[in-house]
């Protein structure tokens, strides 16, 4: 049984053992090592720099106008994974919207951080003790995850849907991609692997805005 993923309700988390023996076998990934050839955005950029100097370097960048995840790596993207996102348009996530919410989230693989199956935690709604996680595609939408647009592939109740193969990889990062995030008065921060998801609007100062990067940061 797979899950219906709606707000990330783990407890129900069943997928197939197909999927993960193929996933082992290192198929059913859609992953893409583009790289630096990859030509980012100007939101982009500005995340990418304004989180390297607040000593991440490694992180995974989500847009959903992509409809991908970036994982940049020392400052360089090296891997562009395709994602299912919410159905809903928005950055802010409740147990009664479908929105991927925007933002900054640390990760934290559930379970056994050996099994490939193991969904990521990156946004706990309130004190419901329910999160959002990123997990294996629900089945039915593994043809959309492939070829679909980015708007095609808004579907989900505000999870993120990813190949099986491609989970593998996201677990792995969480466990080699730990860093410690300065505090915005510089102070050390929280140690841990972390996710940012775009906003829904690419204007820069909304995204200076939400994210509270100061004016007198200047992405060179």
């Amino acid at each position: 049984m797979y899950p219906d993923d709606r707000h990330g309700m783990t407890s129900r988390f069943h997928p197939l053992r197909l999927l993960y023996a193929l996933a082992a076998a290192g198929v059913m990934s859609h992953a893409g090592a583009q790289g630096p050839n990859l030509r980012l955005t100007a939101q982009e950029e500005l995340l990418r720099g304004y989180f390297a100097s607040r000593n991440l370097t490694s992180l995974l960048l989500l847009s959903e106008r992509r409809g991908q995840i970036l994982m940049i790596e020392n400052g360089q993207v090296t891997t562009t994974i395709p994602v299912i996102t919410g159905k809903t348009k928005g950055d802010e996530a409740s147990m009664r919207t479908s929105v991927t919410p925007a933002g900054g989230f640390p990760l934290k693989v559930l379970g056994d951080a050996s099994d490939p199956a193991a969904p990521v935690a990156y946004y706990p709604v309130g004190n419901t003790g329910t999160v959002y996680t990123i997990h294996t595609v629900v089945k039915g939408r593994e043809a959309m995850l492939a070829t679909g647009t980015p708007a095609q592939k808004r579907m989900s109740d505000g999870c993120i849907n990813v190949f099986p193969a491609d989970l593998a990889l996201i677990a792995a990062f969480t466990q080699r991609a730990s860093q410690r995030i300065s505090n915005p008065d510089g102070s050390p921060g929280l140690k841990a692997p972390f996710l940012v998801i775009l906003p829904e609007s690419a204007n820069l100062g909304e995204t200076r805005k939400f994210f509270g990067i100061p004016q007198s940061f200047n992405q060179k």
